[in-house]
C-alpha cells in the first residue's frame, strides 16, 4: 500500500490526468444515457376465471386471495 501511495505522490501529473479522463468519461456517459419521459408504470395483472356450481361468490373470492 505504501508503494502505491509513494508512486502516486511521485507521479502527480499522471494521477491528475487519469482523474480528468474519468471525469470527462463520466460526464459523457451521463449525458448520453437514454431517458424515458413517461416511464412504464403498469403493474402486471392476472385475470383468473373460475367455474364452480352451487358455490357462493364470497367463498370463491376468499379462497382466491390466499
Amino acid at each position: 500500500m505504501n508503494a502505491i501511495i509513494k508512486w502516486a505522490l511521485q507521479n502527480r501529473l499522471i494521477i491528475v490526468a487519469i482523474a480528468a479522463l474519468l471525469l470527462v468519461w463520466g460526464a459523457y456517459v451521463a449525458l448520453n444515457l437514454p431517458v424515458d419521459v413517461f416511464p412504464d408504470l403498469n403493474k402486471p395483472a392476472i385475470t383468473i376465471l373460475t367455474e364452480a356450481e352451487r358455490t357462493q361468490r364470497q367463498i370463491l373470492q376468499q379462497s382466491s386471495q390466499k
